[in-house]
């Protein structure tokens, strides 16, 4: 699992706007060749506008979550063997779950 907070612009940040979110998750696979994700979510929770979508990439399989507070972004990515892909998935998105940016 990798979190990072992507260097933009202040212009360039997305708001806390879920949908905005979902648009860049979903840019995010097609920039890797998946024109549509496995899963797609996206929602406000605790104060906080999210996206996730889950891909499959080769015999990989990835999930990258967006979150905004509308002054900051953080993305999180994680990627597994194909057949591992539900071996440490909740951990993931419990992980997920607890971050805030600050």
């Amino acid at each position: 699992m990798l979190v990072s907070v992507p260097w933009l612009d202040a212009d360039e940040l997305p708001g806390a706007d879920p949908r905005e979110l979902e648009v860049l998750v979903r840019e995010w696979g097609v920039r890797r060749g998946v024109a549509e994700p496995l899963s797609c979510k996206k929602e406000t929770r605790a104060g906080l506008a999210r996206a996730e979508a889950s891909f499959r990439i080769g015999d990989d399989f990835m999930m990258v979550w967006l979150l905004s507070d509308g002054s900051t972004l953080l993305k999180v990515t994680w990627v597994s063997p194909w057949d591992a892909r539900n071996e440490r998935r909740d951990e993931c998105e419990a992980i997920v779950d607890s971050l805030q940016p600050r």
